[in-house]
């Protein structure tokens, strides 16, 4: 998918936003992930908040992660974590979050449809996604957990599910929660990838 200047004056970007667009792709045109990923580089959070919300989700995008650590990571699409991961700041992804171990993000997680991660989940603010939660060990966040807040379709009650070892900290603003307990050799890190067993899918 393509963003354009034409599209970002469509959709009534702020002026600054128009500015940076052409400052970086003066030609007027560039790959979606492509901006993204160019946000996430510069520190630009809200800017990235704006596209994934007035654009929405690539559905054919994938964007597969494999360095340990990031600033920010954003996807256009489906977000997929390969290795345990440890962002400093914010992750968002347009469709959904897969990790085969753990998840930590400094500030907010938030996905289009479902987040799974096949040990624990952390964010040092909220969570949100527009389908179900699920995790193999903890789940803490510093502020509100949503689940099932997509907006396209009314969500079946397995969609608004938060299914976790056990919730460290947070509180449920929406969704139900489920705690299925935590296994004897689970450490209290909610990136311990000792449960790395494969889980349903959700996407």
């Amino acid at each position: 998918m393509q963003i354009t200047l034409d599209l970002l004056r469509a959709k009534r970007a702020c002026e600054n936003g128009i500015v940076y667009f052409t400052e970086n792709w003066p030609e007027g045109s560039a790959d979606y992930q492509a901006v993204l990923d160019r946000l996430a580089e510069d520190d630009r959070p809200d800017d990235a908040e704006w596209l994934l919300r007035n654009v929405g989700p690539d559905k054919t995008a994938v964007k597969e992660v494999t360095e340990p650590t990031a600033k920010h990571v954003f996807a256009a699409g489906m977000l997929i974590f390969r290795i345990d991961v440890s962002v400093e700041l914010s992750i968002k992804a347009g469709s959904g979050i897969k990790a085969g171990s753990g998840i930590k993000a400094g500030s907010g997680i938030e996905a289009g449809s479902g987040i799974e991660a096949g040990s624990g989940i952390e964010a040092g603010s909220g969570i949100k996604a527009g389908l179900s939660i699920r995790c193999k060990l903890t789940l803490s966040a510093a502020l509100r957990i949503f689940a099932g807040l997509c907006s396209w379709r009314l969500p079946r009650p397995d969609e608004q599910e938060i299914a976790c070892g056990k919730l460290e900290r947070g509180t449920v603003a929406l969704g139900t929660l489920t705690e299925l307990g935590l296994p004897d050799d689970a450490g209290e890190s909610p990136s311990n990838s000792a449960a790395n067993a494969t889980s349903e899918a959700l996407f």
